[in-house]
């Protein structure tokens, strides 16, 4: 009987470890990552120039003398569209500190890197919540974008650094110019050429182009003859958030440019 008891005494033990010892339930999706959602929007019924691109930053502000310390950061290519913006921005919670202020802000530029919009208010973070969504986060203008009608892809000649997608030979120059008066000029590596072009928002139609008929090296003839067949087949252009030029042709091919 003694010998039952005891045994009654060690399984109750036993009993009472494992119910201390058994795992507790804790919520792990919001301990790691805080989530930040909303989007950037204006009042002014304009609409953004071809080209623009959107930024919106997480930073650390908690100290009033030295420049806010950006933790996170995400850009937004318009692509032709128009505000509101909606973001998402994702941080480690490592990176946050309890006592410390964050704040969101967000600005719209131009294809030439210009500043038109931007908040000018505070929007802050709670670094300890679960998620946080901001909802409007309205920006104010600066200056004014271009006049309608004036093209991001005039001025300045483009220096072309890949060709759809095998690069160009070194010390190679391939020159693109959007002329004001709807044809583009510049020189194919070899050969200067010149085509008529026409554009409507993104969209870029590049006629037949003509060129000079200078031989040089095989290589440098090749690749001038795959540019210039190329460009001829642009459907559109896009932007990238360092100010780029991408021209798209009807197949994905693609020629990168920059000034």
């Amino acid at each position: 009987m003694k010998y039952v008891v005891q045994l009654l005494v060690i399984a109750g033990a036993a009993l009472v470890l494992s119910a201390c010892s058994a795992p507790t339930d804790r919520p792990t999706t919001s301990a790691e990552t805080l989530t930040v959602r909303g989007a950037l929007t204006y009042r002014e019924r304009i609409a953004v120039p071809p080209g623009s691109v959107a930024e919106v930053t997480l930073s650390d502000v908690s100290l009033a003398d030295a420049p806010a310390r950006v933790i996170t950061r995400q850009t937004i290519a318009m692509e032709g569209r128009q505000v509101p913006v909606p973001f998402s921005l994702t941080v480690d919670r490592a990176q946050l500190k309890p006592r410390m202020r964050y704040s969101v802000s967000g600005t719209i530029r131009d294809s030439r890197g210009n500043l038109l919009w931007t908040t000018d208010t505070m929007h802050s973070v709670d670094p300890v919540s679960p998620a946080s969504d901001m909802g409007a986060l309205t920006m104010v203008r600066v200056s004014a974008p271009p006049p309608t009608g004036t093209s991001p892809l005039q001025g300045a000649e483009w220096v072309v650094e890949d060709i759809g997608g095998g690069g160009i030979i070194d010390n190679s120059r391939v020159t693109i110019r959007f002329g004001n008066d709807g044809r583009l000029s510049g020189r194919g590596g070899c050969n200067s050429y010149g085509a008529p072009y026409t554009l409507d928002g993104n969209s870029l139609k590049i006629g037949r182009g003509v060129a000079t008929m200078m031989a040089c090296a095989p290589a440098l003839m090749r690749q001038e003859g795959t540019f210039i067949r190329l460009l001829e087949q642009v459907q559109r252009f896009d932007r990238t958030a360092d100010g780029g030029l991408v021209l798209v042709a009807a197949d994905g091919r693609r020629i990168v440019a920059r000034r």
